[in-house]
């Protein structure tokens, strides 16, 4: 199990990755972080940006052991 962090100024419950803005560094997704600090500090800097007072840790566990190679 892998524990992810999703910062922001919403909840997310449901991720989907094409509900996003198509111009981002890594293309259209939902862009996780495996280092709790970047998440918040990224909920941090969207929340000031767009002159918000929600700050969102979302955290997710992920599942991979039915991946194959």
């Amino acid at each position: 199990m892998l524990t992810v962090y999703h910062g922001s100024t919403y909840r997310v419950e449901q991720p989907l990755a094409g509900v996003c803005r198509p111009n981002l560094d890594f293309g259209v997704g939902f862009y996780l972080t495996d280092l709790k600090e970047q998440a918040v500090r990224w909920a941090l800097r969207t929340a000031d940006i767009r002159h918000e007072n929600s700050v969102w840790l979302n955290i997710y566990s992920v599942s991979y052991t039915h991946l194959t190679l």
